[in-house]
């Protein structure tokens, strides 16, 4: 039997033209020889087009979940659903309209694990995304694709910790851009406390690190903890006097961005745990320069895809205006 909730979700002032549509789904559990519990806590999100935020939360019934809402298609709706203090979300946003005033959805979760998969990494990007060439300092910006060939999530070990990445040169704070997890600065190494999904997660970090102002250059560093396919580190040309590759690293097809280009610095191919891509930077004095990348305006405008930032937070963004922009990730 299908659980109706008794409330109508809505992100704007009720309207007498406004229709009710509904949202429904059914819960699907990709972990093997484990079934869906009754009662899930399932989440709906609502996004307006000015990007507000309204929820609601039911608890599912024989595997199933409807929830009345406004159907309207100036509101996009994701579902998410809570399995054993994970969070797992529907694919995509679902749109309603008086045309279409019912959608159906289906989320997939998985059992959690302590048992570390065969992790590996398929790309790690590093850019630098603020420079202040009068203190000395500049903010680095990681994001790595995580990916776990198992059917269980990987919670982490004893302490909870599912990722170690090493922190760059001279790296003075370090954390995390994340809706879930926490992230802790051990010596060398950022202690990532966030759930591995079966299949891929994205993992975006942050770095504060200092330079020599009077030798006018900074050595960037991006280093692999897993096996890895490709580490890129990415510069805006306007922030620098000059990039070169250092040790085994290479120069790549630049990227264009509005206005700029990032200088692409490359490894790639069966990285080994501990494997680098080095950039000597140059000609950094006296900039001071805004994040070119977070400034952008339209670049993720639209309902659908503030609900997509829900699910991995600051790394949605960043990708998701990167591909507008005809940039991969």
């Amino acid at each position: 039997m299908v659980l109706f909730v008794a409330v109508t979700l809505t992100v704007a002032p009720a309207d007498a033209q406004q229709a009710t549509g509904t949202i429904s789904g059914e819960i699907v559990m990709g972990t093997a020889g484990v079934a869906v519990p009754e009662g899930l806590v399932v989440e709906l999100i609502a996004v307006d087009v000015d990007g507000a935020l309204s929820t609601v939360e039911v608890a599912s019934e024989g595997g199933r979940f409807a929830v009345d809402v406004v159907a309207d298609p100036d509101f996009a709706y994701l579902v998410n659903v809570i399995y054993e203090g994970v969070r797992y979300f529907s694919q995509q946003p679902l749109l309603l309209s008086n045309e279409l005033p019912t959608a159906e959805t289906t989320v997939t979760v998985y059992a959690a694990t302590a048992d570390p998969p065969q992790l590996r990494i398929a790309a790690t990007t590093m850019t630098v995304v603020a420079l202040d060439g009068v203190v000395g300092q500049i903010l680095l910006l990681r994001e790595d694709r995580v990916l776990n060939p198992s059917d269980r999530t990987y919670a982490g070990d004893e302490r909870g910790v599912s990722l170690r990445l090493p922190v760059p040169d001279r790296t003075l704070d370090a954390g995390g851009v994340s809706e879930e997890g926490s992230f802790s600065l051990e010596g060398g190494q950022l202690a990532v406390y966030v759930p591995l999904r079966p299949g891929g997660t994205t993992v975006v970090t942050r770095y504060l690190v200092g330079y020599d102002s009077g030798e006018d250059s900074y050595r960037m560093r991006a280093t692999t903890s897993l096996p890895a396919d490709r580490i890129e580190l990415h510069v805006p040309e306007s922030f620098v006097g000059s990039v070169r590759a250092l040790d085994e690293s290479s120069r790549g097809d630049a990227i264009a961005i509005e206005d700029d280009r990032l200088i692409v610095i490359e490894r790639a191919g069966g990285l080994v745990p501990g494997a680098s891509a080095v950039a000597e930077l140059r000609g950094l004095s006296g900039r001071s320069a805004p994040n070119p990348l977070t400034e952008r305006t339209g670049a993720i405008a639209g309902a659908a895809l503030a609900l997509v930032a829900l699910i991995v937070g600051f790394a949605a963004i960043h990708v998701g205006g990167r591909r507008n922009d005809g940039i991969s990730g």
